[in-house]
């Protein structure tokens, strides 16, 4: 059975908008909508708004040492939240942990790992006529997967 996570959307229009004057350096309120048409997050909740939750480098540094030494993310969130103390302290969820550790993973294949895995195979081909491969890249020209 597939999780669903529920819709909260409430249709709330507060906001706020700002103007920059004429030369972009001064910028003033020009519209603002106080009302709400929900409670707003408790401070024992606030932990759970996207604004609050992020990654600290000390955290990133800690999720990307375990995950290297094959530690999953969510043990590694696991870890940090022990160590905290208390999971609310922890300011980020383990999907957050999760995805911070998939984004440094991306960034580590887009800079470099493709083109050593492409002159791997390569060497492989030229020293064996037999080795065959192929590489399937997308529209900006990044590898996406080979056989």
């Amino acid at each position: 059975m597939k999780y669903r996570k529920s819709d909260i959307r409430t249709g709330c229009l507060a906001s706020i908008t700002f103007r920059a004057d004429e030369e972009g350096k001064n910028w003033t309120v020009s519209r603002f909508v106080e009302e709400h048409n929900h409670p707003l997050a408790t401070e024992k909740d606030s932990h759970l708004l996207r604004s609050r939750r992020n990654v600290s480098e000390m955290q990133g540094s800690i999720l990307k040492n375990m995950t290297a030494a094959g530690i999953k993310a969510v043990d590694s969130y696991n870890f940090i939240s022990n160590e905290i103390g208390v999971v609310e302290n922890v300011r980020f969820s383990k999907t957050d942990a999760f995805n911070y550790v998939q984004r440094e993973r991306r960034a580590l294949i887009e800079s470099g790992d493709a083109s050593s895995l492409l002159q791997l195979l390569q060497k492989k081909h030229l020293a064996d006529n037999i080795f065959s491969y192929e590489v399937h890249t997308d529209e900006l020209n990044r590898l996406t997967s080979f056989l």
